[in-house]
């Protein structure tokens, strides 16, 4: 869980987790401005594209909030198969760790769907400082009994 009045540590695990409306976009969005502004990181969002102008709609929502040019945007469809939305998950993994090769701080943002435990169990065993990079994951979700389980698990 996140404590807004605490300082956040690089390369650990950030849940954000409760109901639509409860300003979860806005902490997210203000994590990255605040670490691209004052560290010169990135970050990328894994996004699974759930009703017809979501993804319009969360492009619009990062371009608002002054993000986007801090922002790559990995989207797949909320529609398809399981293995599928894990790829959108590997993928955007995949470029965070070539921008904290770089040397960048770098946040990954994963949206609700996809947060499977298999999928939460990769992310963080992949967060970690490195030299000069950081790979902070953080986990945007609605509340779930068994992504709770599971990162309690994880963390004990």
């Amino acid at each position: 869980m996140i404590d807004l009045y605490a300082p956040l540590a690089f390369g650990s695990t950030i849940v954000l987790q409760g109901a639509p409306g409860v300003g979860m976009a806005v902490t997210r969005d203000e994590l990255i401005h605040r670490l691209a502004d004052q560290h010169g990181g990135c970050a990328v969002l894994a996004h699974l594209d759930t009703k017809r102008n979501s993804l319009q709609d969360k492009l619009a929502q990062i371009s608002e909030t002054g993000v986007a040019q801090h922002t790559a945007l990995v989207a797949g469809s909320g529609f398809a198969a399981l293995d599928e939305r894990r790829q959108v998950c590997r993928t955007a993994l995949t470029i965070a760790e070539t921008f904290v090769a770089q040397g960048r701080d770098v946040v990954l943002a994963v949206d609700d769907g996809l947060l499977v435990s298999t999928t939460v169990g990769l992310l963080q065993r992949r967060a970690r400082v490195v030299g000069r990079g950081s790979l902070t994951i953080l986990l945007c979700g609605w509340q779930h009994d068994d992504l709770d389980a599971e990162l309690a698990v994880r963390r004990w």
